[in-house]
């Protein structure tokens, strides 16, 4: 029984950035390749606390960034945007919503 409900629609998407369909049905049916994804996944919460999905981390070069956690309107994206393009807030700072 396939891990995922919708391994076809993740093999084709796979297929359409050239990844090899074949390779991409036998990671996502492969219970160890699985278990190593959900445990990176898991250190991804922990660490960076991300509690939805999606989640968007929004970074400048200088090191500036914004993290959207759940579905946001497009104003939303629009506002961290302008907001990071505009900000005089140090290197490193972040915020989150």
């Amino acid at each position: 029984e396939p891990l995922f409900r919708c391994v076809g629609e993740l093999v084709n998407a796979a297929k359409e950035v050239e990844l090899s369909g074949d390779e991409a049905r036998a990671a996502l049916e492969d219970r160890d390749v699985m278990g190593k994804v959900d445990t990176l996944l898991m250190a991804a919460k922990n660490v960076k606390r991300i509690s939805g999905v999606p989640h968007f981390e929004i970074s400048t070069p200088d090191g500036r960034s914004f993290e959207l956690s759940g579905a946001q309107p497009p104003d939303v994206f629009s506002s961290v945007f302008q907001g990071l393009l505009k900000s005089d807030k140090p290197a490193g700072s972040g915020s989150q919503l």
